[in-house]
């Protein structure tokens, strides 16, 4: 796949991903207007899936980085497993 390709998907994720945070920040600003706030976690929802097809789109041009991704969740969450079998076996 084209770098640029890749390149052109990555910052439009990461357009859509910072369209995003900025959208939820303003949702939990406790001394905004609650029209404001509820405005804003819709535009926050409204944005979701066209950053789910952004990012679906970019796994399949950077299928080793997805896999990476996923053997590092796979691996935090096997960590977080053992922490609470740690934990219940301690109680």
């Amino acid at each position: 796949m084209s770098a640029e390709l890749i390149r052109q998907v990555s910052t439009e994720s990461a357009h859509l991903a910072q369209r995003m945070a900025v959208a939820l920040l303003a949702a939990t600003t406790p001394a905004a207007p609650i029209e404001y706030r509820l405005a804003s976690m819709t535009k926050a929802f409204a944005t979701w899936p066209a950053l789910c097809r952004s990012m679906a789109v970019l796994e399949d041009y950077a299928p080793s980085t997805s896999n990476a991704g996923r053997d590092i969740d796979d691996a935090k969450i096997e960590c977080l497993s053992d922490f609470n079998n740690r934990r219940k076996d301690a109680a």
